[in-house]
């Protein structure tokens, strides 16, 4: 006889008791059927939290066992990326380079944020995060430490000022670190011990040595992680009145200038330093709506159409709301928020554009090699570096890059400049860093030569960076033209007349042999200035006499002497 339960009719009432043991049949059955064991409970925030942990602080063993110094070690071992004090306290690595190259001060803030970013989340993996969550209020008067931090009370609250460090004052950091130095248990203090350890190998000696004198002047039980931790943040991420200043600035001025002043238009770049100074200015009630407009208005000034056309309706319409309804009283946190908001989907958009190649901006391409100095490995070229020149390593230097090059199958000279390419910068005749504008034409692979000209629905017409398309001039003949006006044209050399199909004006029905004799010298005279100009050049930024020497004996065979 079949024992299986039958499944209830169709339009049968199903008891609550037959319902439940079918459901519960039903869902072992697809846990069974996918390999996965389900609890009956939810886990709670806390369980949740701990599964980033690798080592819990309860599992570290007594001191001085194998378990415990493996932990340790594990657990403060410095990162490789240092947080760096300001540019003049002078930080150089072991080669004598400085450390800190960044050249505003919204840099250094945001390179200081990434390099504290990972230390963060070693902490959180070795369960020593726990100790800078502050409780939010003290009471000086409580005589033990659950009245003085209030953990009675139905509203406790915590302020984790590892974001949010500018909410809290030394002083009560201070006092925080105090009863954890007296009243914690050994895995927190401990915790305490690791987290100053950890930090301190994670400075450069520079900011170290500044971190390290205003924390000796704590009173011994008030000397541990937190309060190293607050000393670190308010000395690398000062928030005075000139850096406030600062800040507010440079979110006025990418308002102003926009994306057009970021190299390729990286919204995703100019995004994460956006939100990195934005924060700061919240944490400490500092950022107006003002900055909200002005984040809008710099994503509308771009060169792309159509990330362009979506950040112009919205700064309309944000300019109309504020008309209207005003949103001047709005809180730090809440234009942070608008802030995010705004930024997060530009980012997405950024992405998206890119992908479907579309983010056609021209200028210096973002994937181009950085530039890379011979003589100390600075940022810059050769010819102007700052450190003493030194011919050997640079001559090293160049040997390499060469090598690279060849191996790679591209071939050309090293670069006088220490960029590598021809003429210094790298690849095609020193362009090997820029790019125009993508196109999916069967000019593209001529896009090189056009210099500057392109046919506009059916018409060959040549782009003035001041004047717009015309039939008459490029950018660099413009002043030119302007000069001579309509019996102005470019040379019969350049490509607008061989792409359009047109006669240069010099040759005239009545004497095309003269006029061809005309365009010659013409040609001949361009090519002998343009080579001219370019050996003034290199004799100007060539430190080697033989080189200098050739160079004057080169332009004179030009010249005709």
């Amino acid at each position: 006889m079949n024992s299986e339960p039958k499944a209830p009719r169709r339009g049968a009432r199903a008891s609550r008791a037959g319902t439940g043991a079918v459901s519960v049949a039903a869902s072992s059955i697809g846990a069974a059927s996918i390999g996965v064991k389900f609890r009956p409970s939810r886990r709670t925030l806390e369980e949740l939290n701990r599964g980033e942990i690798i080592a819990r602080k309860q599992d570290r063993g007594p001191q001085g066992s194998k378990t415990y110094i493996a932990i340790r070690k594990a657990a403060t071992t410095p990162l490789p990326n240092k947080l760096l004090g300001p540019r003049f306290l002078g930080a150089k690595n072991k080669e004598g380079e400085l450390l800190n190259r960044s050249k505003t001060i919204q840099e250094e803030y945001l390179s200081n944020l990434q390099a504290l970013k990972p230390i963060i989340t070693q902490m959180i993996h070795y369960d020593l995060k726990g100790i800078l969550h502050v409780p939010s209020v003290y009471d000086d008067h409580g005589l033990t430490y659950e009245d003085r931090w209030n953990f009675s009370s139905p509203d406790f609250a915590t302020i984790d000022i590892s974001k949010n460090w500018n909410q809290v004052t030394m002083s009560h950091c201070s006092n925080w670190q105090r009863d954890v130095n007296d009243h914690a248990c050994d895995e927190d203090y401990e915790s305490s011990i690791w987290t100053r350890e950890l930090l301190e190998g994670c400075l450069d000696a520079e900011l170290q040595k500044l971190v390290n004198d205003k924390f000796d002047l704590l009173d011994v039980y008030e000397r541990g992680g937190i309060t190293y931790f607050k000393i670190l943040v308010d000395t690398v991420f000062k928030m005075s009145s000139l850096t406030v200043k600062s800040l507010k600035q440079f979110l006025a001025d990418f308002g102003k200038d926009g994306l057009s002043k970021v190299q390729g238009e990286n919204v995703r770049h100019i995004g994460t330093l956006i939100i990195a100074v934005a924060t700061r200015l919240a944490d400490c009630n500092n950022l107006g709506f003002e900055s909200y407009q002005h984040v809008v208005d710099g994503l509308s000034k771009c060169n792309v159409a159509k990330f362009r056309d979506v950040y112009k309706q919205k700064s309309a319409a944000l300019t109309f709301d504020d008309a209207l309804y005003g949103f001047g009283d709005m809180s730090s946190g809440e234009v942070m928020k608008k802030i995010e908001g705004v930024l997060h989907p530009a980012m997405n958009i950024y992405d998206n554009l890119n992908l479907g190649r579309q983010w056609n901006v021209p200028g210096r391409s973002v994937n181009a090699a950085p530039l890379t100095c011979d003589n100390c490995g600075g940022p810059h070229t050769a010819n102007k570096c700052p450190q003493p020149r030194d011919e050997e390593k640079c001559k090293k230097a160049r040997e390499a890059r060469l090598k690279a090059s060849a191996e790679a199958g591209r071939g050309g000279c090293g670069g006088c400049g220490g960029r590598g390419g021809r003429d210094g910068r790298g690849g095609r005749g020193g362009r090997g860093d820029q790019r125009g504008q993508w196109s999916n034409s069967d000019d593209t692979a001529k896009g090189s030569a056009k210099q500057g000209v392109e046919c506009i629905n059916g018409v060959w017409m040549m782009k003035c960076k001041d004047c717009g398309y015309n039939t008459t001039h490029t950018s660099k003949y413009c002043e030119e033209a302007k000069r001579q006006g309509t019996s102005f044209a470019v040379p019969p050399t350049h490509p607008y007349w061989a792409l359009s199909k047109k006669a240069h004006p010099s040759f005239t029905s009545a004497g095309s042999a003269t006029a061809g004799a005309g365009a010659h010298d013409a040609a001949s005279s361009t090519i002998s200035s343009r080579l001219s100009t370019l050996i003034d050049n290199r004799m100007t930024s060539t430190e080697n006499s033989e080189v200098a020497s050739i160079l004057a004996e080169l332009k004179s065979c030009f010249q005709g002497n």
